[in-house]
């Protein structure tokens, strides 16, 4: 076949896979702690198999803290979303589904 120079354009799925797998979409959640409420809250929740009750609790904890177990990530950070929690969160959903930990 013959060959250029052009790059072909991505997809929507490919444009949102790059977004999450650099961290893009991850930058606008916020870091969410013991007693916190709101909407972010709810969507934790929902990506943890979660009743969405919008407040961060003891049960979000434990799950966060399997998650960043699983994920290997830094254990100062164990039951608290950051960044790289996020991050690590919507791109495991996005690839995976929804967790079951």
């Amino acid at each position: 076949p013959p060959y250029t120079n052009e790059i072909p354009p991505m997809s929507k799925v490919e444009q949102l896979y790059v977004w999450i797998k650099s961290g893009v979409l991850a930058r606008k959640e916020p870091f969410l702690k013991v007693g916190d409420t709101g909407e972010r809250v709810k969507r934790v929740q929902q990506l943890l198999s979660l009743p969405q009750t919008g407040v961060y609790g003891k049960k979000e904890v434990e799950k966060v803290t399997a998650f960043q177990k699983l994920c290997k990530l830094d254990p100062n950070i164990y039951g608290r979303m950051n960044f790289k929690t996020w991050r690590q969160l919507i791109y495991f959903t996005f690839t995976k589904g929804r967790i079951r930990t």
